[in-house]
């Protein structure tokens, strides 16, 4: 009978072979965990940024009702209302335009639920501008600033009047500062002077308490 040949060895796996599934492994729980993260990231957004925007008219009254009780210009109805309310902060927005697209008006609350008395008019403003783009660049011939009493705290309003360096057609703009009924608000008007007379805006800001 011929000789029975040896068994075959099993041939040893390199170091490199061996930690291959290791790797394969830990890729695989970087890529889930990648998901996860994904994911989660996205849910806090939308818990963070995520706001409740009502396009209607109502939605601007709703929204403006919770910063301040006034009563807008002659002539102003409601565009649209927001609202982030979240375990941070809370920041309402309330817009208005004239009837017939001659002017805006647009105000804005934050309030941060973690600190109290801190400012935050240029952080609201600077978003509000962003907001409403279509403001225009004037040319100010006219300048002042007045000071009122809105719930219980000083106020402020600068008032300008000039032209729009575009179009030559004149406005009057209102950026006023203020406490509304939680925290810092900032409104700014913007209309052209033929669609609201200096008396009609008096008595918008004497309506602002």
């Amino acid at each position: 009978m011929p000789a029975s040949e040896p068994p075959l060895l099993p041939v040893p796996k390199s170091a490199a072979q061996r930690r291959l599934p290791n790797r394969l492994y830990i890729l695989v729980m970087i890529w889930c965990c990648g998901i996860f993260a994904f994911q989660g990231c996205c849910f806090l957004s939308r818990l963070l940024l995520g706001p409740k925007l009502i396009n209607t008219p109502a939605g601007a009254e709703e929204v403006a009702v919770q910063i301040t009780d006034w009563t807008p210009p002659a002539n102003f109805v409601g565009k649209a209302g927001s609202t982030m309310d979240n375990w941070v902060f809370r920041f309402d927005v309330a817009q208005f335009v004239q009837k017939e697209e001659r002017g805006s008006l647009i105000i804005g609350q934050m309030h941060y639920k973690w600190f109290s008395g801190i400012p935050l008019h240029a952080q609201i403003q600077e978003q509000l501008e962003n907001l409403t783009p279509n403001f225009k660049k004037l040319d100010v011939s006219h300048s002042e600033v007045r000071t009122l009493t809105i719930n219980r705290a000083p106020a402020t309003f600068r008032i300008e009047e000039g032209e729009d360096m575009s179009s030559t057609t004149r406005y009057r703009r209102v950026v006023g500062q203020f406490k509304g009924k939680l925290d810092s608000t900032v409104l700014i008007l913007e209309c052209e002077q033929e669609f609201l007379t200096a008396e009609q805006l008096d008595e918008f800001l004497k309506s602002i308490r």
